[in-house]
């Protein structure tokens, strides 16, 4: 990954310290691992954080994209859209409380719905 950053900005004519901030500073903590050095994990322990379902949520990304395509096919006012981002919100918190209740994560959502719910998160705001 180092190597590629470097070949990337040796490219562009850059050094990885005119990266934009985050990324360098990504850059940096990659650079002082040592690879040889890093913690293995035992493969007979189980998983720390319970993998969940969450049901519904693809249904419920449909209905949203139903709504949206329904609103742009005609004027909408801001009740009706405030209504859209009133479900999404609900339905986020929604799920945020059962992965919480459950001692779970996003991450140990399966890959489609963690993008349902990536996506639901990132209306929500």
């Amino acid at each position: 990954m180092i190597a590629q950053v470097e070949r990337l900005c040796g490219e562009h004519g850059r050094a990885p310290s005119q990266l934009p901030p985050p990324s360098y500073q990504a850059y940096q903590f990659l650079k002082s691992l040592d690879l040889n050095r890093l913690p293995m994990r035992q493969t007979d322990q189980a998983p720390t954080v319970p993998p969940i379902r969450i049901k519904n949520l693809l249904r419920i990304c449909e209905w949203v994209q139903k709504e949206f395509a329904r609103l742009a096919d005609k004027p909408a006012d801001d009740s009706q859209v405030a209504t859209v981002l009133h479900q999404v919100q609900s339905q986020t918190s929604t799920v945020e409380a059962l992965m919480r209740d459950r001692g779970s994560a996003p991450a140990t959502l399966p890959l489609i719905t963690q993008r349902a719910f990536a996506w639901l998160k990132f209306l929500s705001v």
